[in-house]
């Protein structure tokens, strides 16, 4: 694949071939306007061309018109793709809920079990507990099993309500102070649903006409020449949530993959990871996702190909496992640190200099750094700025 040319040899084309590329993870890194995106669409379209399998994940749809329906399946999360909400784990709940570090997880993981129960049920209801014997709750949860994960996810709000409740005499009564304890989680999970289009990845206008997200990924981890393109700017505006979609595909392929990876390796692009690892998005929270695929993403035949601004939003775990490093314009002391083991002397000196569009690559499959000019690809990319 031909990146671009040797910035002191402009007349020289640079070639590398993909699999020394991706023979380990590959990540680009720049500030804003240094060339990133251009980098990143020039690598995908040299992949494409050289027939690799990708599966890319846009978090704001900037890549929906790069390709043809030919080179990739597209597909749009909330309005041609759902999800089961038995799919999400508690953990992943409480992050995309923004829980806090208290009592909130428990209840969300208790309003859950109750819904599971009335879904079982096969009814379109919140469960009652106010009034009812402990000792009849516990028998009627006790019917479920580890089969039973679906529930209506629109009763989530009423059902939280319905928990708040103590014990008294053997029976849960209503109690005001749980409840307003409880009123915090409730204008959390309102303002997710009224602010957001997340209710329809799980319960799409079109569901009958939809597929089902798991399935999307069973078909690409079997076939071998088939490249996915999954828009999630609908559903995706809100970090948190995006942080979860991202790591329920990644987890799914890296568990699901173990068989089909081998036979058919690919490349997983996202775009801005730092919006999915960044701390101060998502607290203390950890989604185990990326930082699982990059360390046992290679021996399945799956390589991370990465773009992020910062170094800094980017895990310790994560970006030591990256073995190619992009690096366009860096200028933050902070973030010219952290990626200093990585490159010689002179190149390193040259990140906070670089104009747009160059770049240093380093890789352990490189006997030295390469400082190159980055060919701008002709396909269109919805990442311009408007001017002012």
């Amino acid at each position: 694949m031909t990146l671009g040319q040797y910035a002191n040899l402009p007349t020289i084309p640079f070639k590398i071939d993909s699999n020394i590329l991706f023979n380990r993870h590959l990540m680009i890194i720049g500030a804003t306007g240094s060339g990133k995106s251009t980098s990143a669409l020039k690598i995908l379209e040299e992949l494409v061309t050289a027939n690799k399998k990708i599966f890319m994940i846009d978090p704001t749809g900037e890549y929906k018109e790069t390709f043809n329906n030919s080179e990739f399946s597209k597909y749009k999360l909330g309005t041609d793709t759902y999800m089961n909400p038995g799919e999400i784990s508690i953990p992943q709940w409480a992050v995309l809920f923004k829980t806090n570090e208290g009592t909130q997880p428990s209840v969300i993981a208790n309003a859950i079990t109750s819904l599971r129960l009335q879904y079982k049920k096969t009814l379109k209801s919140i469960y009652k507990k106010n009034d009812k014997e402990v000792s009849s709750v516990v028998e009627d949860l006790s019917q479920l099993d580890s089969h039973d994960k679906n529930f209506h996810l629109e009763f989530i709000i009423e059902q939280i309500r319905e928990e708040s409740v103590k014990e008294d005499k053997g029976k849960y009564k209503a109690d005001n102070f749980t409840l307003g304890t409880n009123t915090f989680l409730i204008n959390k999970v309102n303002y997710l649903f009224n602010n957001t289009n997340f209710l329809q990845f799980f319960q799409p206008d079109n569901k009958d006409e939809s597929e089902e997200l798991y399935g999307i990924l069973d078909d690409f981890l079997v076939e071998k020449n088939k490249n996915i393109y999954i828009d999630i700017s609908d559903i995706g505006s809100f970090d948190e949530i995006g942080a979860v979609i991202v790591d329920l595909i990644v987890n799914y392929l890296l568990t699901n993959g173990i068989s089909n990876s081998r036979k058919n390796p690919f490349v997983l692009f996202i775009d801005e990871v730092h919006r999915y690892t960044n701390k101060k998005i998502l607290g203390e929270k950890v989604l185990t996702g990326l930082e699982g695929m990059a360390r046992e993403g290679r021996k399945l035949g799956q390589y991370l190909f990465l773009t992020t601004q910062s170094p800094l939003d980017v895990p310790e775990n994560l970006l030591s496992q990256v073995g190619t490093l992009l690096s366009h314009r860096l200028t933050h002391q902070n973030q010219l640190s952290a990626i200093r083991n990585y490159m010689e002397n002179n190149s390193y000196n040259r990140i906070n200099k670089l104009g747009t569009g160059e770049a240093v690559l380093t890789s352990s499959n490189l006997l030295q750094n390469i400082n190159l000019i980055i060919d701008e690809s002709k396909r269109k990319h919805d990442n311009e700025s408007p001017l002012y």
